[in-house]
């Protein structure tokens, strides 16, 4: 094998014109290798598709997200809640934008998309009458502010299939390891206090404040002393990571697939040695 290798690293880098033209040949064959990857694909059509055609959001969701909606509507009034912040999470696909719209419309409230906010630092929240989304608002920021928390609780396959139906963003699918995603911000959700309420026909789950507030972090030390951790010193998401597995992460790079191009990485090397090396042959 290394007989082999050194064979054709000679054969490619036997002069500075060797080294350029493998350079060239690499670069192109890894680039249509990415772009043969679906996310990367619908996300680049996508970008058409606002050049030449704009993009604009109607205001308009499917009928489920309007009837779950309604749901969440009537387990606040059964409550006697009428809130003044709420707050949405989910994974990339999941629904959080659309069903925050959907709630803003019939609570006649604004929303904030935290898309281009840098979740690791602390946001403040005071905007009244407003719902806050994001897929790491819970696993970040301090919730008690927040009357009501929703969580979408959808499949992963279901999320993915759906950021590749609307494209903006389809690249996501790509490179995050949704998986990870999905097992902190369900940990996220699951250690603030509170009644959890099933929405009908709905993957979303609410949480109301209790009147001790959510005490996320408290129950998230508490689980970690159970298991003979602790989380002093570590933020919110690093705590989480902690409870889920073991070792404490944060930011958006913990959630990205490491491997993501492994397989064009190699197979873009290997056909760039072998069309450098024999240039007749690769034109065949």
């Amino acid at each position: 094998m290394g007989g082999l290798v050194r064979t054709m690293a000679k054969a490619v880098f036997k002069d500075k014109w060797g080294l350029v033209g493998f350079a060239a040949t690499a670069g192109l064959a890894l680039a249509k290798q990415v772009l043969s990857k679906p996310g990367i694909a619908v996300y680049l059509e996508y970008q058409i598709e606002k050049i030449f055609h704009g993009w604009s959001d109607d205001g308009a969701w499917p009928v489920a997200v309007d009837l779950a909606a309604d749901s969440i509507l009537r387990i606040f009034s059964s409550r006697g809640l009428r809130p003044n912040r709420i707050a949405v999470d989910g994974v990339p696909g999941s629904g959080k934008s659309t069903l925050a719209a959907a709630l803003a419309r019939k609570l006649d409230m604004a929303v904030v998309c935290l898309d281009h906010r840098n979740m690791g630092r602390e946001i403040n929240f005071n905007e009244n009458r407003t719902i806050y989304e994001h897929h790491r608002l819970l696993r970040t920021q301090d919730v008690d502010c927040f009357d009501a928390l929703i969580y979408i609780d959808e499949p992963v396959e279901v999320s993915r299939r759906k950021v590749l139906q609307r494209k903006r963003g389809g690249y996501l699918v790509d490179i995050m390891n949704y998986d990870r995603l999905k097992a902190i911000g369900h940990k996220a959700f699951s250690v603030a206090a509170g009644e959890y309420l099933a929405v009908e026909n709905s993957f979303a789950r609410v949480k109301i404040r209790p009147e001790g507030g959510f005490r996320c972090l408290q129950n998230i030390e508490a689980e970690l002393r159970a298991k003979g951790l602790s989380g002093k010193g570590r933020n919110k998401e690093q705590a989480l990571f902690l409870c889920v597995e073991g070792k404490a992460k944060k930011g958006f790079g913990a959630y990205l697939n490491p491997h993501a191009y492994d397989s064009e990485l190699l197979q873009t090397l290997r056909q760039s040695v072998i069309s450098t090396a024999n240039p007749k042959r690769s034109r065949r």
